[in-house]
């Protein structure tokens, strides 16, 4: 079996595939476990839109904000 149809985690990948049949493969797994993610998004009462889910249903933590400054009084 290979590795990459079996993960249903991975959903993103950092390396340039030269190789268009190796690159599809990968393409089309990605894409599918993007769905997967969305799709338990949904059932699980989100939207589409909302924030991801870990593959168990924990939310995956987002960016830090960064504070926000005081505004100045007006005088």
């Amino acid at each position: 079996m290979d590795a990459l149809e079996v993960n249903t985690t991975l959903v993103k990948l950092g390396l340039q595939i030269r190789d268009a049949t190796a690159r599809d493969r990968i393409d089309k797994a990605l894409r599918r476990n993007a769905d997967l993610l969305r799709k338990a998004r949904v059932a699980a009462g989100g939207s589409a839109t909302s924030p991801p889910l870990s593959p168990t249903g924990a939310s995956v933590p987002t960016s830090p904000t960064s504070p926000k400054s005081p505004s100045s009084p007006k005088s």
